[in-house]
């Protein structure tokens, strides 16, 4: 075999160096790569572990009905809406406690029979058929959804005697409430019967706010708050 002629080793190191440059350029694309796909994987697994640690927040709640399971709702409902996290706890712990119940309200010349307790499907028809009767309204469910119009929204989602389809309607209207007038003035269109319903509501939120974020150990009602309040001036 004839030696090799310098043009053919120059060609012989210009073809080893393109490959050392490719090989070195893969090397580094795939490390990119990786990294890339580790912070993805991260950024991707970060809601999830936030939602479920407010999830068992809510669901933990200590001056909550105990075992209401609604916390899954309240974060989803909220995000969908459109709602701060806060402000959507607080309405279903002013409104209902986190409880399935009816409201005891006494609207109209004639109550309607069914006054409070537990929501249940029968119950929930009882309460429309004496509506079409023309008895009063009835607030329903954890959002307390008074309106025949809201009440039809949720059961037309598959019933408003379901927590989920509740809390997703009473957010719902909520959001768009805030939208057309702001949150103090929204919230007052919420629940019209009560003058201090958007600072009792608000301040329920802060608190709601401080729990969320670990600064407290429990969340506080308006009612909790006003026990309190009495408690402190009696042990004074």
């Amino acid at each position: 075999m004839s030696p090799a002629t310098p043009h053919r080793a120059s060609t012989r190191r210009r073809v080893r160096r393109v490959l050392i440059v490719a090989t070195l350029a893969a090397i580094a694309l795939a490390a990119t790569l990786v990294v890339a796909f580790e912070l993805w994987a991260a950024r991707d697994s970060e809601p999830a572990r936030s939602t479920g640690r407010l999830v068992a927040k809510i669901d933990a709640c200590p001056s909550c009905e105990r075992g209401h399971g609604y916390g899954r709702f309240v974060v989803e409902e909220a995000r969908r809406a459109g709602l701060r996290l806060p402000l959507a706890a607080a309405l279903v712990h002013e409104e209902s406690n986190y409880r399935n119940v009816f409201g005891k309200n006494r609207y109209g010349e004639r109550t309607n029979p069914v006054l409070g307790g537990p929501v249940t499907e029968a119950r929930y028809r009882q309460m429309r058929r004496a509506l079409a009767r023309g008895y009063g309204r009835q607030g329903v469910g954890p959002t307390q959804l008074t309106s025949v119009e809201l009440q039809d929204e949720a059961d037309a989602l598959g019933g408003a005697w379901v927590p989920r389809h509740n809390i997703r309607v009473g957010y719902r209207y909520l959001s768009d409430l805030i939208d057309r007038h702001g949150e103090t003035k929204g919230l007052l269109v919420y629940n019209g019967d009560l003058p201090d319903y958007a600072s009792r509501l608000q301040a329920t939120a802060r608190s709601w706010e401080d729990y969320l974020a670990g600064k407290s150990s429990r969340p506080f009602s308006a009612r909790e708050r006003r026990l309190r309040a009495l408690w402190g001036w009696i042990w004074d």
